[in-house]
């Protein structure tokens, strides 16, 4: 096993050194997607304070995608101290950069709602939100789902949770698939509907989703044994009544009769 595990990390490590040599030239000759590349490399290896330099240096360059990776590491310290109004003013400076930029306008209303750098905000939190979600962002409409079913900073709304659920859904996010699969699953806070547990989950696997793939065959099973069940009840229904039909014959030609003077 410790050999294995050996193994392993020398494949990390080589691959980390192939994506570092990849990137590397582009990036310190200025080029932003190299140094943003770069910096992704780093983080997936847990270099933090690497990747923020480089992301930084990609910020710098224009790149929109990294000032939301620099304003996420300064907000939790990731590779750098705490800066939750530098974090602001990167997140500002995504927004600002690509006003159709759905995954800023998340990370603003995350920060709102959050309290990042600036007061606790729900109701500027959801219009940033809402404004994500109107340009066709599967996140943010779970995200204002999630709001609704836990009552983060607002009051809970099962069905208001369940509709943008379901636009979450239709725009083929699979965290929102699988979260309806389980809910109809349960049953807990909606009617019981494990025919409707399974389309959402299968729509979930589909799309990538590891819960849904843990979820999908018991849920599968469960409407099997119930098909089952029914087809049991059913031919026992019929045994009763193909009975009393007999019995029924029976007495009109008298035998019933017969048996009792017997």
């Amino acid at each position: 096993m410790e050999e294995k595990n050996k193994e392993l990390r020398q494949k990390q490590k080589d691959r980390l050194e192939d994506a570092i040599v990849q990137y590397r030239e582009a990036a310190q000759e200025g080029d932003a997607r190299a140094q943003y590349g770069l910096a992704r490399t780093y983080y997936q290896y847990n270099e933090y304070g690497k990747s923020f330099y480089w992301w930084e240096k990609s910020a710098e360059n224009g790149l929109n995608a990294a000032c939301m990776r620099v304003a996420v590491q300064c907000a939790y310290g990731i590779g750098t101290e705490k800066d939750e109004n530098k974090a602001l003013d990167y997140i500002w400076r995504a927004v600002k950069g690509d006003p159709d930029d759905t995954d800023a306008l998340c990370y603003l209303g995350m920060f709102y709602e959050e309290g990042i750098g600036v007061e606790v905000s729900m109701e500027q939190a959801m219009i940033c939100y809402q404004q994500a979600a109107e340009k066709g962002s599967g996140i943010a409409c779970f995200t204002i789902a999630m709001a609704y079913f836990y009552g983060n900073n607002m009051e809970e709304d099962t069905q208001a949770a369940l509709e943008w659920a379901n636009k979450a859904a239709e725009l083929n996010y699979e965290e929102a698939q699988y979260f309806l699969g389980l809910q109809y699953y349960l049953g807990d806070r909606v009617e019981r509907d494990l025919d409707q547990s399974l389309k959402y989950l299968r729509s979930s696997v589909e799309n990538g989703s590891k819960d849904g793939q843990q979820l999908l065959p018991v849920v599968a099973r469960e409407i099997s044994v119930e098909a089952q069940m029914r087809d049991v009840t059913a031919f026992q229904q019929m045994l009763d009544q193909y009975e009393a039909y007999m019995m029924q014959a029976a007495e009109k030609m008298g035998f019933a009769d017969e048996e009792e003077e017997e």
